[in-house]
């Protein structure tokens, strides 16, 4: 399956910064579609992006680790 039916398909922006094909200008990716400027394109990266949730858990174990290694120093 091509990856614009997946979603997962990126281009480069004049700015430099790579965008979903879907928020680009639709003229502009048919015309490097149509110019063969195919070095713009890639296969979008997964997120690493860790949700609020998980950073706050992360955060709390760090802390407790903390604490102990601070009671047990005393």
């Amino acid at each position: 399956m091509p990856l614009r039916e997946k979603d997962r398909l990126e281009i480069r922006l004049p700015s430099g910064i790579w965008k979903n094909y879907k928020k680009a200008d639709p003229e502009y990716v048919e015309q490097m579609l149509e110019d063969e400027q195919l070095h713009l394109f890639r296969k979008a990266k997964k997120s690493k992006k860790k949700s609020i949730k998980n950073k706050k858990e992360e955060s709390k174990k760090k802390n407790s680790k903390k604490k102990k290694k601070d009671k047990n120093k005393k």
